[in-house]
């Protein structure tokens, strides 16, 4: 066939037969078909996306740390120093710093603090006040260490309800009041047993025996009665998830029930200057710190004891009451009920903190429990029973959360008073011996060697006295107060060397 016959029978063949890739370009080249252009994108707003990831539980905590330390500053700040408790562990802490044994003279003159709670873990802040040797120090350390127990408790929740739901049992957690109350109420030893708790119980879900064992050791220098109240029934309940190997796991809560006896029936009253522990009576007598306690106060007061089951019941939207760990709970209820102490269960200050990561992990764990049937009724329950969380910390907030301890307290002092309170401190030097009121005993304690007013015995009498005559029964002169300071102190003469609006400023010549 002819060149001429082959194009021929090319150009008689139909299009679809010849491959687009084969046909000739312009320069004797493959020419690619023909394509439309895709049709121009609709314009979207940028999206910003956050992943948080495990990082979630600590930011939570970052901002409740914030607001705990912001509230404990300002208190502090404002000198509405509600006890000398602040005082007190400042000393201590400080006696730690210089590597001393904790003698607060703030408590009795020569007293070591070791001989009335057992609480060697506050040695742990020694180094951060040997940075900053101020009150301000713990309040922050406190504020931190209530905000570090946020994390075990959120991540637990995230866990096994799911990101949502875990952030908001977290937040829950972390507004409830024994929290709360605890760091609206100067310091105190407990702060350490909240995230320690927390990691114990979190090691007991998870199975994680040495993580368990190492917060409970922390929870046995970080006060007496919990070997007994806290590290057995952790102990019993760690024994009782694998009752196999209950020879290895039995040593934990015998050492626990170990070490409370040794502290409180031996530890403690070594240390103690009557040789005794203040808060343990015998046939019902009434001991040295004041507590009447036996098994017949159990049924006094129960309008108000019953009301603290109610609130504790309520923070977790009674949820919390259908898993087994809440009977870790039961301990800790039984020995502050069995005081005459009337503020052990009452709402206030620290002592239901502990009991705060007890219900929400229990709360947790009853939430992502198997035992509630169907995959769609346990579904259902969990988004019934987490708002109800929600709604519940909310509906405790105006009474007993973060708005009522950041709204202004009856009690605060003028900004004239809190100046002269400011310029009282500064007239004492460093080192100086001095008593004073509670209104300035915690920063006086941080730079110098403070006495509370409280003891009259104080021998020999101290260079300095600051009192705030603001605080007593009645008004006094300032030549009232020097003849009241020679009262309490017979061989000593003062001479008033500053009066500020009710805060006078003796020194002894």
């Amino acid at each position: 066939m002819t060149v001429l016959g082959t194009l021929r029978t090319v150009s008689t063949l139909p299009r679809a037969a010849v491959a687009p890739e084969r046909l000739p370009g312009p320069r004797g080249g493959a020419r690619r078909p023909f394509r439309q252009p895709p049709p121009p994108a609709r314009r979207q707003l940028p999206t910003i996306r956050i992943r948080i990831g495990g990082r979630g539980p600590y930011l939570l905590a970052t901002v409740f740390a914030t607001l705990y330390a912001v509230d404990s500053v300002r208190r502090y700040l404002e000198f509405r120093t509600e006890s000398w408790d602040l005082a007190l562990f400042t000393e201590a802490v400080k006696q730690y710093a210089h590597l001393h044994a904790p003698i607060v003279d703030a408590r009795a003159p020569g007293f070591d603090l070791l001989g009335e709670h057992f609480h060697p873990i506050l040695a742990l802040l020694a180094p951060f006040f040997a940075i900053d040797p101020s009150p301000i120090t713990l309040l922050v350390a406190q504020a931190l260490l209530f905000a570090a127990s946020i994390v075990p408790v959120t991540s637990l929740a995230r866990e096994n309800l799911g990101s949502r739901s875990g952030y908001v049992v977290g937040a829950a957690y972390g507004m409830s009041f024994g929290i709360v109350q605890a760091v609206d109420f100067d310091f105190h030893e407990l702060a350490f047993a909240a995230p320690l708790i927390a990691l114990a119980l979190q090691a007991l879900l998870r199975d994680q025996s040495k993580l368990l064992i190492v917060a409970c050791i922390g929870l046995l220098c970080t006060k007496e009665e919990f070997g007994v109240t806290v590290v057995m029934p952790l102990g019993i309940a760690w024994l009782l998830r694998d009752r196999a190997n209950w020879r290895r796991r039995l040593p934990l809560p015998a050492a626990g029930l170990g070490a409370s006896v040794l502290q409180i029936l031996w530890l403690i009253p070594a240390l103690n200057p009557n040789h005794v522990y203040g808060f343990l009576t015998n046939a019902g007598a009434t001991g040295s710190a004041g507590n009447d306690e036996n098994a017949g106060q159990l049924f006094t007061d129960l309008g108000g004891k019953l009301h603290l089951l109610f609130l504790l019941g309520l923070v977790t939207a009674f949820t919390a009451l259908l898993s087994p760990l809440v009977l870790l709970a039961i301990p800790d209820l039984l020995m502050r009920f069995a005081s005459s102490n009337t503020f052990y269960w009452g709402t206030l200050y620290h002592y239901n903190s502990v009991l705060m990561p007890i219900l929400f992990i229990a709360s947790i764990d009853a939430l992502a429990r198997r035992h509630y049937g169907h995959h769609h009724y346990r579904r259902r329950f969990k988004l019934i029973a987490v708002p109800a969380i929600a709604l519940a910390a909310l509906s405790m907030q105006s009474a007993y959360g973060l708005p009522q301890a950041f709204s202004q307290q009856q009690y605060a002092p003028s900004p004239p008073h809190i100046q002269a309170l400011r310029n009282a401190i500064h007239e004492i030097p460093a080192g100086a011996t001095v008593e004073s009121s509670i209104s300035t005993l915690a920063p006086l304690a941080a730079k110098a060697d403070a006495f509370w007013l409280g003891n009259t015995s104080v021998d020999p009498a101290p260079e300095y006295i600051v009192y705030d005559t603001r605080t007593a029964a009645e008004p006094l002169t300032p030549s009232q107060m020097v003849q009241l300071a020679e009262t309490w102190h017979p061989l000593a003469v003062y001479d008033l060397i500053s009066s500020e609006d009710g805060v006078d400023v003796l020194r002894m010549p």
